[in-house]
């Protein structure tokens, strides 16, 4: 018995799922690229706690005369909720401020330094920064040399 037939049939359903399985390769591949590309420009805040507020700023007062009060947490939740750090890959950008360029208020505990290293948007304590939380415009301040670009949303409450 001759199947040449078989064969001859074979090659156009080959050429089909060969097709098919190409093309549902590119739509995987495009989804997972415009995922990553989505997680790396989605602004990141910090978790508002009063546990977290209260160690920033014993962190930054730390053997001051200054105490901890509901009235200092409520200004801090404030501005803590008009930061956003976003993830961008590093492009030298001479418009953008450097975190460097912001004085570090560490006059009462000299160990504080700036957040370069190791710097984690999910630790990150802006108490210890001299931001000015009262511009009526926005704010972009990179981390030096570093993927990411603190945003501080302008103030509005007048």
């Amino acid at each position: 018995m001759n199947f040449n037939f078989l064969n001859h049939n074979r090659k156009p359903i080959y050429l089909f799922l060969n097709s098919v399985l190409t093309f549902l390769a590119i739509i995987f591949l495009s989804f997972s690229s415009y995922s990553q590309e989505k997680d790396l420009s989605e602004p990141q805040t910090l978790k508002a706690s009063s546990e977290l507020i209260k160690s920033f700023f014993e962190e930054v007062h730390k053997g001051s005369p200054y105490k901890y009060d509901k009235e200092r947490e409520r200004i801090y939740l404030e501005q803590l909720s008009r930061i956003e750090i976003i993830h961008i890959p590093y492009v030298e950008n001479k418009n953008l401020v450097n975190l460097s360029t912001i004085e570090l208020l560490n006059k009462y505990n000299s160990n504080l330094s700036y957040d370069f290293s190791n710097f984690d948007p999910k630790k990150f304590n802006f108490i210890k920064y001299s931001f000015n939380f009262y511009l009526t415009y926005d704010q972009f301040i990179r981390v030096d040399n570093q993927d990411y670009i603190i945003h501080i949303l302008p103030y509005t409450n007048f």
